[in-house]
């Protein structure tokens, strides 16, 4: 009888445990969707200093440096105005699996974005590494699309599957 109660501690103490661990990571993801969100409105709303902020540290160093990144995010939005092309919505998916990697957590985020052209829209999709150095409290990003994300990171978890980019997909309307 005793055995079988010491059995029951134990599993009551790992399910507990385990019950924390899902609260937890629900947290980080929560956490993770609400900045890739943020990230996306400050795309669309022009934030570009915002958008800086919130990228990977080792892409703004490869872009030269703050100065230089800054710039380089507002020539490519403003190349893309220039077209005449508008944004009709970004919509932030939900997370792949928080990843341990060495220090970090690393997650894909995807964002689906409609953009208005003649005769209807055209629709995409950018995915993006999401990385957090301090166990998902705060999130930096990186266009996988646009980034050899492997030489950013070398600590990318293999198991982290990086999405190919796809092509876009017209839409009448």
């Amino acid at each position: 009888m005793k055995s079988f109660r010491f059995l029951t501690l134990i599993l009551v103490i790992t399910m507990s445990f385990s019950g924390c661990q899902v609260i937890k990571l629900a947290k980080k993801i929560k956490s993770l969707k609400a900045q890739a969100e943020m990230y996306a409105d400050a795309f669309k709303s022009g934030d570009y200093q915002k958008m800086l902020d919130m990228t990977y540290p080792q892409l703004v160093e490869k872009l030269g440096g703050e100065t230089q990144a800054l710039a380089a995010i507002k020539s490519s939005a403003e190349q893309i105005k220039s077209t005449g092309l508008n944004f009709a919505g970004i919509e932030t998916s939900e997370p792949t699996d928080v990843v341990q990697a060495g220090k970090e957590l690393h997650s894909i985020i995807t964002q689906k974005i409609s953009i208005k052209v003649p005769g209807g829209f055209l629709d995409t999709e950018l995915h993006f590494l999401a990385v957090s150095k301090d166990k998902g409290k705060t999130w930096s990003f990186i266009d996988t699309s646009r980034n050899n994300v492997k030489d950013l990171v070398p600590s990318l978890n293999p198991d982290l599957t990086i999405p190919k980019v796809g092509k876009p997909v017209f839409r009448r309307g």
